[in-house]
């Protein structure tokens, strides 16, 4: 089950606790000067869906970017683990501005993440230059917090807002770059390709309760596979996105190639 916490920060509704830059870009979205945003739930609304979804046997994804809305988000998913405790892998989708403190917290919960990670190429130069400045916009997707904290991370794309490549994906977390300007986002936060690649293939098997069956190469697995030109580990980490794929196969079958 999907519930939506928040909104869009190209919008100018995710529910921050840092306010939003005071630029043209912001004034043209109709913001006040250190506008904050805000939630589609109350705290108590989305804690009442979280236990009502999980008491049902959902497991639950939430659509959440804001930093404060990632604490309603992790309350309500306490609450609900509280109520019918088990290995629910309830995730957390986007989580732009989610703090190392919170990706701790949720590691705790037994709670994951899954990382919209091209924001950092196709947005980077927004989110810098228009809408939340270096240190708030250059911590966007902190991967390698998430990391940290004891996270298994998945990637992921909205087809309208980033074309879904997974290739992309992986070559972001590795480099952090944007595409406008080249500049790197928090170089501290890159990840190293290894990581980046079980973020699009095992663990977001695991974080679907899929791992058994695919996201990785076994006997008795689905063999769900891409032949690539190079390999990504010995790539120029610029040139992972543009990496060709020679074929593809579902189920053992060759769909393309």
């Amino acid at each position: 089950m999907k519930i939506w916490a928040d909104g869009s920060p190209w919008q100018g509704n995710i529910k921050t606790t840092f306010g939003y830059l005071d630029t043209g870009a912001t004034r043209r979205m109709g913001l006040e000067p250190h506008h904050h945003g805000d939630a589609n739930w109350t705290a108590d609304q989305l804690r009442e869906l979280a236990v009502s979804f999980v008491g049902q046997g959902f497991q639950v994804a939430c659509h959440v970017h804001g930093d404060s809305a990632v604490d309603d988000v992790l309350d309500a998913y306490e609450a609900a683990l509280a109520a019918r405790p088990g290995d629910w892998r309830l995730r957390l989708e986007h989580a732009g501005a989610m703090r190392p403190d919170q990706f701790a917290r949720a590691a705790k919960l037994g709670v994951t993440v899954s990382l919209f990670i091209e924001h950092l190429y196709y947005w980077g130069d927004v989110l810098l230059d228009d809408l939340f400045g270096p240190d708030r916009g250059g911590q966007w997707m902190s991967a390698k917090s998430a990391l940290d904290a004891g996270l298994r991370v998945s990637f992921h794309n909205d087809g309208t807002v980033t074309p879904p490549s997974p290739l992309g994906n992986i070559a972001t977390a590795v480099t952090r770059t944007a595409r406008g300007s080249g500049r790197v986002l928090a170089p501290s936060q890159r990840i190293a390709v290894t990581a980046a690649i079980r973020a699009q293939t095992i663990d977001p098997a695991w974080q679907l309760h899929l791992d058994k069956h695919v996201g990785s190469l076994a006997v008795g697995k689905a063999a769900d596979l891409v032949v690539l030109a190079e390999n990504p580990h010995l790539a120029d980490p610029a040139a992972i996105r543009g990496i060709a794929v020679q074929a593809t196969y579902l189920n053992g079958r060759r769909t393309h190639g």
